[in-house]
């Protein structure tokens, strides 16, 4: 079964049309009857909610062509080092045990480094109002009005920078992402409290944060907001 049938018969399972699927995504319907059709995929923030909202498990979803194509890169790319190995055992296996154990050097330093970042992965984000409670999302949708401060924790490390990214509803690619705040971070610090007031430039869309760790950028989950004075 294709995604797009999939999609189609997951919607159709909760009674749902592709208009009311739309508004609970934040997308058009345009974009909903095209990923039914196999004409476009749903991909980040909208594969996500997909995901939730419909109850639906891509991982068995058949593959893409692009998919397709990249196994077929990546099984080229085996035959090309295969070769590779047999002209580095053809110059001399000492040589070729010597580049290799230096490789494997190098290899292990990387997977240290990135352990290392594994731990800086971000422990919680909590969103305040200016009494110091807590708010909550509604449907999965948080109203931006209400938000006084954001409360961003992270397991170890301390990062360069905190930045807050918003993507207007309805798009359906990064290409309209705006970036709302930057806060640079003291050495030491394991959490940071932003100001809310960033998060009225919006209006409907989807807000996410990255921690710039330096070689390492650790990014949140999406959060979906709408700004609503009356709500």
């Amino acid at each position: 079964m294709t995604l797009g049938k999939q999609i189609r018969q997951a919607r159709e399972n909760q009674n749902l049309s592709q208009e009311e699927l739309a508004l609970k995504l934040g997308v058009s319907r345009q974009a909903v009857s095209k990923w039914e059709n196999n004409s476009a995929v749903p991909q980040g923030l909208n594969r996500e909610m997909l995901s939730q909202i419909l109850e639906l498990d891509f991982s068995v979803s058949e593959e893409t062509p692009d998919r397709k194509r990249s196994k077929g890169i990546m099984w080229l790319g085996w035959w090309f080092a295969i070769i590779l190995l047999c002209v580095s055992v053809g110059i001399g296996i000492r040589l070729f045990s010597l580049q290799a154990n230096t490789e494997l050097i190098a290899s292990e330093e990387r997977r240290a480094a990135d352990d290392s970042f594994i731990s800086s992965a971000i422990k919680r984000v909590e969103f305040y109002d200016k009494d110091q409670n807590i708010v909550s999302d509604v449907a999965l949708w948080y109203n931006a009005a209400e938000i006084d401060s954001i409360l961003i924790q992270w397991e170890s490390g301390t990062p360069n920078s905190i930045k807050i990214f918003y993507t207007p509803g309805g798009t359906e690619t990064q290409e309209q992402t705006e970036l709302l705040m930057t806060k640079s971070i003291p050495d030491g610090d394991t959490a940071a409290l932003l100001s809310g007031d960033a998060l009225a430039e919006i209006t409907q869309g989807h807000v996410y944060f990255e921690l710039d760790f330096g070689s390492v950028i650790v990014a949140s989950d999406m959060y979906n907001m709408i700004y609503n004075l009356d709500y």
